[in-house]
């Protein structure tokens, strides 16, 4: 069985859990298990866009990319990664704003999987969080 997690860092980091290709678990960062295993560790890196299209103050990226050293760094030293694959947005989602992606990536899965991320008690607000990590989980 292989085993993936996929990261999308920020305020509130939204973690997905794949085994064999499977989603099996979506959460938030704040409920980082103590220790689990993973084959590969996916997690997103900030990515500066053109000044034509920066929404909201560009040094935010700063805090992100401090965010995903953070837990990086936490979730090696407290659990078993054989491997660490950065991705920048434009990468796995290309230009796809984020309603439109998460509507996508919600399309790519299967009810099973749709059932996961629907048990997840995962609040309103943060749930594009998870969706995200989804998402990033499915590019890889």
């Amino acid at each position: 069985m292989t085993t993936l997690i996929s990261i999308d860092p920020g305020k509130a980091s939204g973690v997905a859990q794949f085994e064999d290709r499977v989603l099996k678990r979506v959460f938030l960062l704040d409920n980082l298990p103590v220790s689990f295993f993973a084959d590969t560790l996916v997690i997103e890196i900030p990515q500066v866009y053109p000044v034509r299209s920066w929404k909201g103050d560009p040094n935010d990226l700063i805090e992100v990319a401090r965010i995903a050293g953070y837990w990086e760094g936490l979730i090696s030293a407290c659990t078993r990664v054989l491997d660490v694959v950065h991705v920048r947005p434009h990468e796995w989602k290309g230009n796809r704003p984020k309603d439109v992606d998460n509507a996508y990536t919600l399309s790519k899965l299967t009810d099973a999987e749709r059932a996961v991320i629907d048990k997840a008690q995962i609040p309103k607000s943060k749930l594009h969080n998870a969706i995200d990590a989804v998402g990033i989980g499915l590019w890889y």
